[in-house]
């Protein structure tokens, strides 16, 4: 399950990561005692309605129960070598459940539908609600052999600071996010959390 551990500066932990097809889900426990979770899914989007909630859930769900895992193997390990007392540990060994992580920021973007053949260009400003937009191409990998194609991608990251819960059911709420990143289009989450 553990990938690398950083024995010489951060002491971060990295996790294998999980590649569920269609997207993957990349874990980093750092020694803040903070989760780090990347689902990385800029080319299978996960849509912002009920089915992308499931999804999104699904997928934490299981680095939830891989980190509980993790925990419970080295409480173990910990009674064992006499370091800790059994009660101490199982009192403050609970994963909190992954609807409770706080999003600390998330991408949404939006491809255009057909290719792109300029100059390759980006732009970036900041809104007065906090709010980074980013427009620029975008190389993807041709399917089956085909030559690389370009297009344009309109990528909004924000910084909720909320509960999973919370922040997605203000995304489903927000009409104008509904009408403006419908399923078809080509959103993007990254998310970090932290143990409320």
């Amino acid at each position: 399950m553990i990938k690398n551990i950083d024995a010489q500066s951060n002491k971060d932990i990295t996790l294998l990561d999980i590649d569920l097809g269609d997207h993957i889900v990349k874990t980093t426990v750092h020694n803040t005692n903070t989760v780090s979770v990347i689902v990385a899914c800029t080319l299978n989007p996960i849509p912002i309605d009920m089915f992308g909630l499931v999804k999104l859930s699904s997928s934490l769900a299981r680095v939830e129960d891989r980190l509980q895992l993790l925990v419970n193997e080295y409480d173990t390990a910990s009674v064992q070598n006499g370091r800790q007392q059994y009660l101490s540990l199982k009192l403050n060994s609970k994963v909190p459940n992954h609807m409770s992580w706080i999003v600390k920021m998330w991408h949404f973007g939006k491809d255009s539908l057909i290719g792109y053949s300029g100059e390759k260009f980006e732009m970036k400003w900041e809104d007065s609600m906090n709010v980074l937009h980013h427009i620029y191409s975008k190389e993807y990998e041709g399917k089956r052999g085909k030559k690389k194609m370009m297009k344009i991608r309109d990528e909004d990251q924000e910084y909720p600071n909320k509960s999973l819960k919370e922040a997605f059911m203000d995304k489903l709420n927000d009409k104008d996010a509904i009408g403006e990143y419908s399923s078809n289009e080509n959103n993007k989450y990254k998310e970090e959390w932290k143990s409320a």
